[in-house]
C-alpha cells in the first residue's frame, strides 16, 4: 500500500493493466529528475507531432521552462522547480477543462 500512495500522483491512472504499471515504476525509480524531464520533453513533442495538436501559450511556455531547467537557469533549491510546478498546474488545469477526450 506504500507503494500504491508513492505512486499516487504520478501514475495514478493506472490500474487496469498492473503489468505497466509495474515497468513504470521500475523506470520511474531507475532515472533522474533530470532524465525524467529529458524524456518528458521528448514524449511532448511526439505526443504534439503525431496529434497535430496546435500549440497553445501555456504549453509552449512549459517546454520553455523545462529547457531552463535543464540548463540550470531557474535557480536555486526550492525556486528552481516552482516554475515547473506552476506551469504544470496550468497544464494540468486546462486538461482537466477540455471537454473534447480526443484533444
Amino acid at each position: 500500500m506504500i507503494k500504491m500512495i508513492k505512486y499516487a500522483g504520478i501514475f495514478k491512472k493506472i490500474y487496469d493493466v498492473l503489468e505497466l504499471r509495474i515497468e513504470l515504476e521500475k523506470i520511474f525509480d531507475s532515472k533522474s529528475h533530470r532524465k525524467m524531464v529529458e524524456y518528458c520533453l521528448l514524449l511532448g513533442q511526439h505526443i504534439l507531432t503525431i496529434t497535430n495538436m496546435e500549440l497553445c501559450n501555456e504549453i509552449t511556455e512549459s517546454f520553455a521552462i523545462n529547457e531552463k531547467w535543464l540548463n540550470g537557469e531557474t535557480g536555486k533549491g526550492f525556486a528552481k522547480f516552482q516554475l515547473a510546478r506552476d506551469s504544470a498546474d496550468k497544464l494540468l488545469k486546462i486538461a482537466r477543462d477540455e471537454k473534447d477526450p480526443i484533444k
